[in-house]
């Protein structure tokens, strides 16, 4: 375990699942939504043969939405300033798995991952005190993962900013870790940036920085690594200069130890050859064995401290040389940064000049737009003087043609009323005729009365003739003033088409015609429904 803990990585515990959340605006939760509903243009590496895989398992909120529920939840507590428009309004969120992790969720079915991401979803809402308002799980790209969507605002009316803090963020991976490992066990928790630098990995395998970050901080980790190195070598000055003073204790040690055994020795020798002088040779000897004794638990305790000194001397060289390997690591880091930034920086001015090119391009477009605009403008206006024109010769044409139809209707109940006298007076003669006939035969019946009564019937055939003679020159002359008065209102009606457009000429010949089927001197007029009966009900008592 411990071996573990210590061993570098790259890409931190491959078996942990992890979760990321970052705030945004109303704008960015429009972009987030259409990413996560797939609407719209979506990224090369989204695999459209896989949408199928794709799961909605709560609609995510509009951002419009959002900032509703953000307002209603503000309104909670007292506050001095209207929300800003820029104001976050939701916090989106990524469920993810490192490369292990994915195998043993992959396992699960599409079911039991819903599960897994809904219950983990809804922990972490439950944990920042605010709800869960989308989730949406990837099944297109090349790992599975799951979007949701909570409202920036808490329960409260604070934003979930202010709260999901270092330690907040902490528990939001313990919660993943806990909640996916009960669905898919194995599943562990991630650890963190801190325990994997201590276990030795270096700020480039641990940290994913933008160029301007690493602008920013990469000269300042130079500069910290330097003075530690630079420590590192006074520590080991330090160590070198205490070695050397062990080794001269050493052998000073060694010199004492070799001057009592001698002295030793000498004594031993003189109390053998000087039996008077042999009890205080003896005590010497004894005096100065301990002393080489004593000597040598010095130099054993100093070839000890020597060792574990030498120990921690190729401990800090070995430490210094991974410093080293750090600086140089991050040196080349740093010089790849500056090229990126340079290549960047030259793709910049690329983008500057074709968005000048294309504003040129926009402007001298705008030009052409406003004068095509005026140009419009003044047909529009032509048209309009036009109309105008049209409407009032329309006008004249049509009081015109009103004249001409009361004209027409006129020689129509001239024709009608001569038609009438005429009937009249061909029946008043017949009848006259009819009667002095009678009269005639009832007063004599010889050849005479005939040849009256054939008198009678030759005035009564002429006048008859002559009556209808006069009805017909009357009904004549009514047909050919009808005609005259018909081929001026068609003469007037082609008139008015060629000057007016169609769809004008069809706007007067609808309301003329609307006019004239309800005119009382027209033939064909239908009659008028009679107006509806209105019952009062039955009288009370």
């Amino acid at each position: 375990m411990t071996d573990d803990v210590l061993k570098p990585e790259k890409s931190g515990n491959s078996r942990a699942a992890q979760t990321r959340i970052k705030g945004k605006s109303a704008g960015g939760i429009g972009g987030q939504r259409a990413h996560d509903l797939r609407i719209g243009p979506q990224p090369d590496y989204v695999d459209a043969s896989r949408a199928h895989l794709n799961r909605v398992l709560i609609a995510p909120q509009t951002g419009t939405q959002l900032r509703k529920i953000c307002e209603e939840r503000r309104a909670l507590r007292t506050t001095t300033r209207a929300m800003k428009s820029s104001a976050a309004v939701g916090v989106v969120g990524i469920i993810t798995f490192g490369h292990e992790a994915q195998k043993i969720f992959d396992a699960l079915t599409l079911e039991q991952q819903d599960a897994a991401y809904r219950e983990t979803a809804e922990a972490i809402a439950e944990r920042l005190n605010t709800t869960l308002t989308g989730l949406v799980a990837h099944g297109d790209e090349s790992a599975a993962h799951a979007h949701f969507q909570l409202p920036a605002y808490d329960l409260t009316g604070h934003p979930v900013s202010e709260t999901a803090k270092r330690a907040a963020l902490r528990d939001l991976q313990t919660i993943t870790a806990e909640v996916m490992g009960r669905h898919a066990p194995g599943i562990e928790r991630g650890r963190s940036k801190l325990d994997r630098l201590k276990a030795g990995a270096t700020p480039a395998e641990v940290v994913n920085r933008s160029v301007a970050q690493l602008h920013d901080d990469l000269p300042i980790e130079i500069a910290q690594l330097e003075t530690e190195i630079a420590t590192k070598k006074n520590q080991s000055s330090d160590l070198d200069s205490e070695i050397a003073a062990r080794q001269g204790l050493l052998s000073e040690l060694a010199a004492k130890i070799e001057n009592n055994e001698r002295l030793a020795a000498a004594a031993l020798e003189k109390a053998a050859t000087n039996e008077a002088k042999a009890d205080k040779a003896l005590k010497n000897a004894a005096l100065y064995e301990g002393r080489a004794e004593k000597a040598r638990r010095e130099r054993d305790a100093e070839e000890r401290t020597l060792s574990n000194l030498q120990l921690d001397r190729r401990k800090e060289e070995e430490r210094l040389e991974r410093l080293r390997e750090q600086q140089a690591a991050i040196l080349a880091e740093n010089q790849r940064q500056l090229e990126l930034g340079k290549r960047i920086a030259q793709e910049n001015d690329l983008l500057l000049e074709k968005e000048r090119q294309k504003a040129e391009t926009l402007t001298i477009e705008l030009g052409r737009l406003e004068a095509e605009t005026i140009h419009l403008k003044t047909v529009v206006e032509e048209q309009e003087a036009f109309i105008a024109d049209a409407e009032r010769i329309a006008d004249v044409q049509w009081d015109r043609a009103n004249a001409a139809m009361d004209a027409q209707s006129a020689a129509e109940a001239k024709r009608k009323a001569a038609d009438t006298e005429a009937a009249q007076i061909r029946e008043t003669a017949l009848r006259d005729a009819q009667k002095a006939a009678d009269a005639l035969l009832a007063a004599a019946q010889d050849q005479g009365v005939r040849e009256a009564l054939r008198v009678t019937e030759e005035v009564s055939k002429r006048l008859e003739a002559e009556l209808l003679s006069e009805g017909q020159k009357a009904l004549l002359n009514a047909e050919r003033e009808r005609d005259q008065w018909r081929t001026a209102f068609e003469l007037l009606r082609d008139a008015v088409k060629s000057l007016i457009p169609a769809n004008l000429y069809e706007t007067v010949r609808d309301r003329f015609m609307g006019k004239w089927s309800k005119h009382p001197d027209n033939p064909e007029r239908k009659p008028e429904p009679p107006p509806p009966s209105y019952s009062a009900g039955p009288s009370g008592p």
